[in-house]
């Protein structure tokens, strides 16, 4: 299922919860699911809560940090991905540094 901006939460949360398996499952599909369910419940989590809210800054750390691991295996896993990140190494040699 693609997620939306009409999407529900409900089904935003189901996305994220079960997508959260792609590194176990080693897919790659499931990834790009996970991350993007992640990227709109914190985008909602910030919209829905007040400045200042400690609940809310733990919510979003969770997430934010769920979302980085998921890009840095991403990143590792699906060539394509790599090819279309901008400014990404995926390997560093100095083998012909002068």
């Amino acid at each position: 299922m693609t997620l939306s901006s009409a999407s529900t939460l409900a089904e935003v949360q189901a996305a994220y919860e079960d997508n959260a398996s792609y590194d176990l499952n080693n897919s790659t599909t499931e990834c790009r699911a996970f991350i993007q369910a992640a990227r709109i419940l914190i985008h909602r989590t910030l919209d829905q809560h007040s400045h200042g809210s400690e609940s809310m800054s733990e919510s979003v750390a969770r997430l934010q940090n769920a979302l980085d691991k998921a890009i840095g295996w991403l990143s590792t896993h699906d060539d394509d991905y790599v090819s279309r990140s901008s400014g990404s190494v995926r390997f560093m040699s100095v083998e012909d540094f002068r």
